[in-house]
């Protein structure tokens, strides 16, 4: 892979993200780190601007507080998180683009301190969670010092939500050390160096972010944040006034973002690499990549929230695609794998995944029954049970064949029914909902209720926006007469 060979040959990391960051700053201070609408700050400037918010943080909370960070796609919710981690503490982010139900459930379940927010949101804030403590993200300047030698390196540095079984949502903590483990192997992978623009298109409260950010800032690159809700002509102009040369998405965005396009896109022609994740790859996306940036190669990335990344597939410059669904690939750097069957043995061709490493998540927050049943230690490293059903080719890469519980994704972001379901339930009218993705893409609720009046669709619709994420609200509400488990153990239904 281009830039892997001579990036192995330098020095290992500090563990430290804010220790290898200094060390970026003195390298290179500089050159831009973060460009976003308005803004172009150099490493010399971001790091002063997150020792003044690191300053803030330790004089109003101790050591390993939990803070939410809730501000817009930008610069000030990355001096935010940057902060939490220079002072010791957890970050938590929490995208605005949520409702404010799912924001109060997820302040709830963490059991956080203190929310962080821009002075736009400060409302906002107040009516996620009136009886939090809040701290305004103002950007001063500071001397940027890294947490105490003292502090353990696989201690909790961030908290991500997804979606979870109960109706709420579930939070995968990840340790510092993870982070620069991640942070490197993308660099390596793509062959990132002082120089190079990364679009961070994908929100902070999603891993994908996690790989951008650290990949970028941790080898001196220039992180470009960029909002992805745009139409595809505007977005493609964005993203070409600082000439990317790494592109990371979906294959849901770069379809948008490539739409009836049908030859090489002038404002992609720097782009050497483009990184599908979240999502099954088929053969499709990758032609139309070869086809609108025929100098970039592909990298089909693979890795849950619990894991950011653990494997992934290289397809080179203009080679010829043989098969639909595009290979996840092998492991990375300081990843193993396991096949186990449904009793937990080993399965030698088709199983479930398991990926074993020191960069898995240490668990799920105040989850601990929940994460028993996921994590664990194989041969003293940490596990992660995937729930994902792979096939180990001949040549041993891997091929994702889908899930082995209900869980599905839609537009990178991992979407658990039996939430939707839960939420459904608390509708007064509804005794029963179950939650299907259907053929087209699209969420189909089926409703039993008992009650003598009909059922308000466009109410219950609107009660359900007030605590899903939007990509979870279902596009079509169906009511039955009865709802029944058949012998399959799935639903079924009598209209």
């Amino acid at each position: 892979m281009p830039g892997s060979r001579e990036a192995r040959l330098e020095p290992e990391w500090d563990s430290c993200v804010i220790r290898r960051f200094l060390e970026v700053i003195h390298e290179t201070p500089d050159s831009i780190a973060l460009v976003a609408e308005g803004w172009a700050l150099t490493y010399q400037e971001l790091g002063s601007w997150v020792g003044g918010l690191a300053d803030e943080f330790r004089r109003v909370a101790p050591t390993g507080t939990h803070i939410a960070i809730l501000a817009e796609h930008g610069i000030e919710p990355v001096v935010g998180m940057l902060a939490c981690l220079a002072a010791g503490m957890v970050y938590i982010p929490l995208d605005p683009r949520m409702p404010d139900g799912r924001l109060s459930r997820i302040v709830e379940q963490s059991g956080l301190t203190i929310i962080a927010h821009s002075t736009e949101l400060a409302e906002r804030a107040v009516g996620i969670s009136p009886k939090t403590d809040r701290v305004a993200l103002t950007l001063r300047s500071g001397n940027l010092i890294p947490p105490p030698e003292s502090l353990d390196r696989n201690r909790p540095a961030y908290v991500l939500y997804t979606s979870g079984t109960t109706g709420t949502p579930k939070g995968v903590v990840q340790s510092a050390q993870a982070i620069v483990r991640h942070a490197r192997n993308y660099r390596d992978s793509v062959g990132l160096a002082i120089g190079e623009v990364i679009p961070l298109l994908a929100s902070f409260a999603f891993d994908a972010a996690v790989m951008d950010l650290y990949g970028g800032l941790l080898s001196g690159a220039t992180v470009h944040i960029v909002d992805p809700m745009q139409p595809a002509d505007s977005l493609r102009e964005v993203l070409g006034a600082w000439r990317p040369t790494v592109l990371h998405g979906t294959p849901t965005l770069l379809r948008h973002l490539l739409e009836d396009l049908t030859g090489p896109v002038e404002e992609l022609g720097s782009v050497r690499v483009v990184v599908f994740g979240g999502e099954r790859v088929q053969a499709a996306d990758v032609g139309r990549v070869q086809c609108t940036m025929p100098g970039a190669f592909v990298l089909n990335g693979f890795g849950p929230s619990e894991c950011t990344v653990g494997v992934q597939h290289v397809i080179s410059i203009a080679e010829p695609i043989n098969t639909t669904d595009i290979p996840i690939g092998f492991t990375v750097s300081g990843v193993e794998v396991e096949l186990i069957d449904s009793n937990g043995q080993p399965a030698p061709i088709v199983g479930e995944l398991v990926l074993i490493s020191d960069a898995v998540a240490l668990g799920y927050q105040n989850e601990e029954e929940l994460s028993a049943l996921r994590f664990g230690l194989r041969n003293g490293r940490r596990s992660y049970h995937t729930g994902d059903r792979v096939w180990m080719q001949p040549d041993g890469s891997l091929v994702f064949l889908g899930r082995i519980d209900r869980q599905f994704k839609i537009r990178g972001q991992r979407i658990d029914p039996e939430e939707i379901e839960s939420v459904l339930r608390e509708y007064t009218d509804v005794d029963q909902a179950h939650v299907r993705l259907d053929v087209d893409g699209q969420l189909t609720a089926t409703l039993k209720s008992s009650s003598a009046k009909s059922l308000d669709l466009d109410e219950i619709l609107r009660f359900v926006r007030r605590t899903l994420p939007p990509v979870a609200v279902p596009s079509r509400l169906n009511v039955v007469e009865e709802l029944q488990i058949g012998y399959t153990g799935k639903a079924s239904f009598k209209v």
